[in-house]
């Protein structure tokens, strides 16, 4: 549309925004069937020459591509997480993202010494500099490996009964999402 180029093109990024938002609204309800059906609905729309985009843009793509993996963990499914098909190894984020999901499953079926594999397999992956470079107004990538690793590991440590350990990881999560939280106010995100 001549009278809105911007919008024109990006139109694809429209629909995968919109999607998106459809998924955590839905999941925010608490209603599994619809966000885990959009989720799929949104990674078929997200090409894998969308996913090898360079960073930071092919992070967010990333991002978005998991959308199923954070529902399923919020929603415990760990059967469904544990089934999940390991993204390519290029996809950086889409791996940590995947590995924070089968952590969270693995710690939640008692298999502690394969969930601290996934945790070093994030970690590993976190060193990866793209998820350093931030799509402005964002945060980066990492902030949101770092909540996810945090989480993993506090969860891990407090099925090994070491809850001063797991107190640290989570506030440590926390602090990282809140840092995203008043970076986003700061650029009017919210």
């Amino acid at each position: 549309n001549a009278l809105y180029p911007a919008v024109s093109a990006s139109a694809f990024l429209y629909l995968l925004h919109n999607q998106h938002m459809l998924a955590n609204c839905a999941m925010h309800a608490g209603r599994y069937h619809d966000a885990i059906t959009t989720a799929h609905e949104l990674a078929q729309s997200i090409d894998s020459a969308s996913l090898s985009m360079p960073p930071p843009m092919g992070s967010a793509l990333q991002y978005l591509y998991m959308t199923s993996a954070l529902l399923n963990v919020r929603f415990e499914k760990w059967d469904s997480l544990l089934s999940m098909q390991k993204p390519d190894s290029q996809f950086i984020y889409a791996n940590v993202l995947y590995h924070f999901g089968r952590g969270m499953a693995l710690v939640a079926n008692n298999r502690v010494d394969e969930a601290k594999e996934e945790a070093r397999q994030m970690e590993e992956m976190m060193k990866n500099e793209s998820l350093k470079i931030p799509m402005t107004p964002f945060s980066p990538a990492i902030d949101g490996a770092i909540v996810a690793n945090g989480i993993l590991k506090g969860f891990i440590s407090h099925k090994e009964n070491k809850n001063d350990e797991a107190i640290i990881h989570l506030k440590k999560a926390a602090e990282t999402e809140e840092m995203m939280k008043e970076h986003a106010e700061e650029n009017d995100l919210t």
